[in-house]
């Protein structure tokens, strides 16, 4: 069996879930955080100290679609990416200024895993299965229920400009043709230079997931969340589940937006007697202003 200390470092020992309060999605996370926006954080806080991180279907589900079929990805879900704090630094904007730390044992013991990233391009091997499954879903409730739940831990590997198998858009009119600047000295091509791919947004984010599967409800692994209302026009504010934890011994770091709202948290004992309990270890509170300092 190989010692611990051969993969040492290799693997990040924490998965951060991000987070955005309401009123800070709202100026998609620019500028200074508004009074508003920091309560709205601290709210988040709260809710999430006393019943757990929310569980709620995407707001923008992901599609698989070659030509024809299609199929979205709606299940409730919370997700966690093994980026360094550092590293996610530059991604706050999109995913929100708050982040819990957890280890990857718990996500792990709690049903979660790795994402299996894949090429969404229309002769994709593992496209073409995926769809060569869904096209035909088996009838057993708990058959389908599995195969929907395997494939809510796939993602594409990047962006595309568009989803496979759509018909391209128009072209442009093609513009008045510009002769060339020959230079007397222009280099040859380097016929030893290689290529490397291009950056695939989606892989650099190395995401785990926790799904909603009735498994997991039946152990109160995920406690269902009895406010919860689905909309079919638009997706829920509310979480379908609640997935509860212990500070400190579940959870191991907590970053919050600014040192503002480090030291309001820090001066409310409602928070410091959750966050760092007497008969355990503590919850290290790190503010996102002193992230790449130190």
């Amino acid at each position: 069996m190989a010692s611990a200390s051969k993969y040492n470092g290799v693997h990040k020992q924490q998965l951060f879930h991000w987070l955005a309060a309401r009123a800070d999605r709202a100026v998609e996370m620019k500028g200074r955080l508004t009074p508003l926006a920091r309560r709205g954080y601290i709210e988040c806080l709260a809710g999430s100290l006393e019943k757990g991180i929310w569980v709620k279907p995407p707001r923008k589900p992901e599609e698989i679609r070659l030509r024809k079929h299609q199929i979205s990805l709606g299940n409730a879900m919370a997700c966690f990416t093994e980026w360094s704090l550092n590293d996610s630094l530059k991604h706050t904007r999109e995913y929100g200024r708050m982040a819990f730390g957890f280890s990857k044992s718990w996500l792990i013991k709690h049903g979660g895993q790795p994402v299996t990233y894949y090429d969404h391009s229309a002769n994709s091997p593992f496209l073409k299965s995926l769809i060569a499954l869904l096209k035909n879903p088996p009838k057993d409730k708990m058959q389908l229920e599995a195969l929907l739940y395997l494939v809510h831990f796939t993602k594409r590997i990047h962006k595309p400009s568009k989803l496979a198998g759509t018909p391209p858009a128009p072209k442009p009119p093609a513009a008045k043709p510009v002769a060339p600047v020959v230079s007397k000295h222009k280099l040859p091509p380097d016929k030893f230079a290689r290529f490397w791919s291009k950056t695939m947004p989606f892989l650099e984010e190395r995401e785990w997931r926790i799904v909603e599967h009735s498994r997991l409800e039946a152990t109160e692994t995920l406690v269902p969340n009895s406010k919860y209302r689905p909309n079919s026009n638009r997706p829920s504010e509310m979480p379908k589940f609640y997935l509860p934890y212990k500070p400190g011994e579940d959870l191991f770091t907590l970053v919050l937006p600014d040192n503002q709202t480090v030291s309001a948290v820090l001066q409310n004992t409602w928070f410091t007697n959750r966050l760092f309990p007497k008969n355990g270890p503590h919850v290290t509170v790190l503010s996102l202003q002193d992230i790449g300092t130190f």
